[in-house]
């Protein structure tokens, strides 16, 4: 328990090796106490579920160190080349971050906020991490269908928050006083749509993730 609470602390250290290590310890650690139980021997003492306070730093900290901002003209969807030895190497380890912590919202571990929170990032991310989250929205809905779609229910109720936060910004905004005429130049163009990238086929190939 002890250990738990040295981790929690690294979470925030200065040193970025030690606290994603930390990140990475305590993600496994919770993994195995929070499924123990009275019967299990020894480990049974051990018992521990992640609270909100910790579920809520441990999100932070998959936001801050796993879906960074990529420079440059491509950003998420940057394609690697072999000459980007440290970059692969790099992504590789946010991989695994990600993956030890989606771990954590397949077996229950964390409450479905947790899996709302990173099934937004599918789009935008889909590049680099897509197939981890799409394994973990299959391998949730083989244990519990119903937390599943309360989760994509949860997910999209938060996106549709923000749009309209950004559609209260945009009234909001000075619009042009200039007189309109009435009829279809004061709608919207035909073509208008939300900014949504194309959502890949439903029975598009997957790529397992390791240890998942």
């Amino acid at each position: 328990m002890k250990f738990c609470v040295a981790c929690r602390v690294y979470l925030s250290h200065q040193s970025k090796v030690l606290s994603e290590k930390a990140f990475i310890l305590l993600c496994d650690l919770l993994l195995i106490l929070s499924h123990q139980g009275p019967e299990d021997t020894g480990l049974g003492l051990l018992f521990f579920v992640p609270d909100h306070i910790l579920q809520g730093k441990l999100l932070s900290f998959v936001r801050e160190h796993v879906f960074l901002e990529e420079s440059g003209s491509e950003g998420p969807s940057r394609i690697y080349k072999e000459d980007d030895a440290d970059e692969l190497h790099e992504l590789f380890h946010r991989r695994n971050m990600l993956a030890v912590f989606c771990k954590l919202v397949v077996y229950n571990v964390l409450d479905l906020s947790a899996a709302a929170e990173i099934y937004q990032f599918y789009l935008k991310h889909y590049h680099h991490f897509g197939d981890i989250i799409k394994e973990t929205m299959t391998r949730t809905r083989q244990n519990d269908r119903l937390r599943n779609a309360l989760s994509l229910l949860l997910c999209l109720q938060q996106v549709s928050g923000l749009f309209r936060k950004v559609g209260r910004r945009s009234v909001a905004a000075p619009h042009d006083t200039r007189p309109r005429r009435r009829g279809l130049e004061g709608r919207a163009p035909s073509g208008t749509r939300w900014p949504w990238a194309p959502l890949p086929s439903p029975r598009e190939s997957c790529t397992p993730v390791s240890g998942l």
